[in-house]
C-alpha cells in the first residue's frame, strides 16, 4: 500500500508532454460529462426522451443523469449530499442562456463523438457515445428555436420563470461570434449523422449571413475577432469551402493589423494574445502559404516565451503591483500554446519550460477544484485502444495527478474557477471566488479537445 501510494507521487517529476496532454484530455472528457449529465445547472431533457437502452437498462445510471439541452451562465460548484448523492446547488444557478457557452458545449461533445467513434470497439461502450450525439442534435434543436432574434441572429437569453422553458432576450447585440460557433456545430453535425443536410444547409445560410456582415467585424475588439478566427479556421477545415479561406485570411491579417497598432498594456492580455495568435496559426495550412503569416506565429511564441522565466514563470519586469490576477481562459491559452511548441520545438530547455508551467499554474494553483477519478482497472478506458489486454494498461499518471482530491473528497465539481491571484512577495497562489462560470469552462474545454483530439487519437490507434 505505501509504494502504490509512494510511487505516483515520485512520477510527478518525471511529467511528460504525452502525460499532460492526455490528463488534460480527459479532465475535459470527465467535466463535461460531470457537467452535461449530472449537474442539473440548465434547462433539462425530458427523461421521457431518453432511451434507457442506451444505459444498459441499467436503472441507476438512468434515473441518476439529467442531460442538459443548455447551459446556465454561473453556479456554484459546491456539491451538497441529497439522497446519498452529491448535488450542485440549484439556488445558486445564474439562470442565464449565452449563445457562446452553449455553442461551445454542443460543439465539444460533438468533438468527443467524433474521436471516440473511432476508438471504442464494445457495444456498452459506444451506447453513450451514441447518446451524446443524440443530445448534441436535441441541444442544437433548442438553441434554434429558442435562442434566436426576430431577425434570427442567436442572442443571449434569460430564463425567468423556471416553470416553462420561456426566455426573454437578454442582448439585443448579436456576436459574430456566436453565430460562428452555431454554425460549426450544424455543419460539425452533418458531418457525422447520416441524411442531415439540413443542417449542412443551416450552416451554409449562417456563413453567408456572415460574409454579407463581415464589413462590421472592424470595429469589434480583439477578443471577439480572435474567437470569430478560431470559429472560422474550425469551419474551413470542415468544410474546405473556398470563402472561408479568403474570409479567414481577411480576419487574420485584421488581427496583424491591429497587433501593430494595438498597445496591449495589460500583462494578462500581452502574453494571453500572443498565445492566441499561436493557436490559430498553428496547425494552418495557409500559414505555410503566407509567409507573414508564419513570421506572426514565430513572433507570437517568442513573445510568449519571452514572458517566461525557468524557475520564476511568467514575469513582466515593469509591474509594480504586489499581486497578479490570472484568468483560467488566459493561463489555458498559454499552456495550450506551450505544448504545441513542445512538439514542434522539442529543446531540454522548452521542454523544462512547458513542465514548469503546467505545475506551478495549473496543478499548484488552485484554479481547477478537483479532478475525476482514475478509471477502474476493469474499465476499458483504462488500457491503450481500450483493448483490455494486459500488455496495454496505463498508468495512473496518464490520468491525473495524486495532488488533487476527486469531487467525493473535497465536494467540489471538476472544473476551471475564474480566476486565481498570485502574491509576488510571498510567492504563493490565492484562490479567487469558488464558482463555475460556463464561458470559461466550455471554452478551455473546446481549446483542449480541438488542439489534442488527434493526439489522443493517435495514441490510442498507434498512427
Amino acid at each position: 500500500m505505501i509504494l502504490n501510494y509512494i510511487g505516483p507521487f515520485l512520477r510527478v517529476n518525471v511529467l511528460k508532454v504525452d502525460n499532460m496532454l492526455y490528463q488534460l484530455f480527459y479532465l475535459s472528457k470527465e467535466s463535461l460529462k460531470h457537467i452535461l449529465l449530472y449537474s442539473r445547472c440548465g434547462i433539462q431533457m425530458n427523461h421521457k426522451e431518453i432511451n434507457n437502452k442506451l444505459f444498459n437498462n441499467d436503472n441507476n445510471t438512468f434515473k441518476s443523469i439529467s442531460p442538459l439541452l443548455a447551459v446556465y451562465k454561473k453556479a456554484s460548484p459546491i456539491l451538497e449530499t441529497h439522497n446519498n448523492r452529491l448535488m450542485w446547488r440549484e439556488d445558486k444557478f445564474k439562470k442565464e442562456i449565452l449563445v457562446k457557452s452553449n455553442g461551445l458545449m454542443c460543439y465539444d461533445i460533438l468533438k468527443l463523438y467524433a474521436i471516440l467513434k473511432q476508438i471504442l470497439n464494445r457495444e456498452e461502450d459506444k451506447k453513450l457515445n451514441d447518446f451524446y450525439l443524440q443530445l448534441a442534435e436535441k441541444q442544437l434543436i433548442f438553441f434554434i428555436n429558442n435562442l434566436r432574434n426576430s431577425e434570427g441572429y442567436f442572442v443571449d437569453k434569460v430564463q425567468e420563470n423556471t416553470q416553462d422553458m420561456s426566455l426573454d432576450q437578454k442582448d439585443y447585440k448579436f456576436k459574430f461570434s456566436d453565430q460562428l460557433i452555431i454554425m460549426n456545430c450544424c455543419y460539425l453535425l452533418s458531418t457525422l449523422k447520416e441524411n442531415s443536410d439540413d443542417y449542412r444547409n443551416f450552416a451554409l445560410d449562417i456563413f453567408q449571413a456572415f460574409l454579407d456582415n463581415k464589413d462590421f467585424l472592424y470595429t469589434e475588439n480583439k477578443e471577439e475577432l480572435l474567437l470569430c478566427a478560431l470559429f472560422l479556421k474550425d469551419f474551413y477545415k470542415m468544410s474546405n469551402h473556398p470563402m472561408a479561406k479568403f474570409a479567414l485570411i481577411d480576419l487574420i491579417e485584421l488581427l496583424l493589423d491591429k497587433s501593430e497598432s494595438l498597445e496591449i498594456v495589460e500583462f494578462n492580455n500581452k502574453y494571453s494574445f500572443y498565445s492566441s495568435m499561436f493557436i490559430l496559426l498553428n496547425d494552418l495550412d495557409l500559414t505555410e502559404e503566407i509567409e507573414k503569416f508564419n513570421l506572426f506565429k514565430n513572433k507570437a511564441i517568442k513573445s510568449v516565451l519571452y514572458e517566461l522565466e525557468l524557475g520564476k514563470g511568467l514575469v513582466n519586469s515593469q509591474l509594480n503591483s504586489k499581486e497578479i490576477n490570472y484568468n483560467s481562459d488566459d493561463l489555458m491559452n498559454l499552456i495550450i500554446a506551450l505544448m504545441l511548441n513542445c512538439k514542434n520545438e522539442s529543446s531540454s530547455e522548452i521542454n523544462a519550460l512547458n513542465k514548469e508551467v503546467y505545475k506551478k499554474y495549473l496543478v499548484s494553483s488552485g484554479i481547477i477544484l478537483s479532478w475525476p477519478e482514475v478509471p477502474e482497472i476493469n474499465n476499458a478506458e483504462r488500457y491503450r485502444n481500450f483493448s483490455k489486454k494486459s500488455e496495454d494498461v496505463l498508468d495512473e499518471q496518464y490520468f491525473r495527478l495524486n495532488s488533487f482530491p476527486s469531487p467525493d473528497e473535497s465536494h467540489l465539481a471538476p472544473i476551471f474557477i475564474k480566476n486565481i491571484e498570485y502574491n509576488i512577495k510571498k510567492q504563493r497562489f490565492k484562490q479567487g471566488r469558488i464558482s463555475f462560470d460556463s464561458n470559461k469552462n466550455m471554452y478551455i474545454y473546446y481549446i483542449i479537445l480541438n488542439n489534442f483530439g488527434d493526439d489522443y487519437l493517435r495514441f490510442h490507434l498507434n498512427k
